[in-house]
């Protein structure tokens, strides 16, 4: 935690105020307002079991119940259809992959997928040459 030390007009002495730092700000394009929270959308993925966290003020979040919020675009996504792969834990919004239960990252049908090797996604970091 930062400190700071101010002295107060006129010589009245001291104030001493401690902080976490800058309040974040909404990320929303165009706002600028303090966020108040941040989105509780589940990552698929690489950051798999890891949350969107994107800061959001009052006006942008979108409450989904008792400590749980989304950001407008997660709002947006919760409403359209979409599956989740069970291998790669990614999603899908695809027609006709929630139709035919296929998952695009893994090019495997749903029912295929305990065939198939657990999945590996690339090591993050720079390509051998």
């Amino acid at each position: 935690m930062k400190c700071d030390k101010f002295e107060l007009p006129n010589g009245q002495g001291t104030a001493i105020i401690c902080s976490r730092g800058r309040r974040q700000k909404c990320k929303d394009p165009g706002c600028d307002r303090n966020a108040v929270a941040l989105c509780d959308w589940p990552l698929g993925g690489p950051n798999y079991g890891k949350t969107c966290d994107r800061p959001m003020c009052g006006t942008h979040r979108h409450s989904q119940g008792e400590d749980k919020d989304f950001c407008p675009g997660h709002e947006r996504a919760k409403n359209t259809p979409h599956i989740w792969c069970p291998r790669c834990h990614m999603p899908s919004f695809n027609p006709n992959d929630i139709e035919k239960k296929f998952c695009g990252h893994c090019n495997a049908f749903h029912d295929q997928l305990d065939q198939l090797p657990p999945y590996e996604f690339p090591k993050k970091g720079r390509r051998k040459k």
